[in-house]
């Protein structure tokens, strides 16, 4: 609440456009990965969205884990169907670069 009343009208539509925009910048990055695939591509999203990997979604977050990253939920936690789904949130805190950086060790560890 204090967060959100410091922002002010102004500051929490900014966030939210900033939350929305790095969110669909990362989805982008990483539809053009090999064998990612957004998991509703066609649905609107805020700053969350699932993509389905050609691997286990809890080795993609060990191996993110390992260079620092925390790559997301693995939904495979909650279903084993969806041992291949990560679900990826993202804020306005984070940079392009950070974002790029996070695609490019993603791609190198699903070689």
């Amino acid at each position: 609440t204090v967060y959100l009343s410091l922002l002010g009208d102004t500051g929490i539509k900014e966030t939210a456009e900033l939350c929305f925009n790095k969110a669909h910048y990362m989805a982008d990055k990483l539809s053009g990965i090999d064998g990612v695939e957004m998991l509703y591509p066609k649905t609107v999203y805020f700053r969350e969205f699932a993509v389905k990997l050609p691997i286990p979604a809890c080795e993609v977050v060990e191996q993110m884990a390992y260079r620092g990253y925390l790559a997301g939920a693995d939904l495979g936690r909650f279903k084993s169907e969806w041992k291949n789904y990560l679900l990826i949130a993202l804020t306005e805190k984070r940079t392009k670069e950070q974002i790029d950086e996070f695609c490019e060790i993603l791609a190198e560890g699903l070689k």
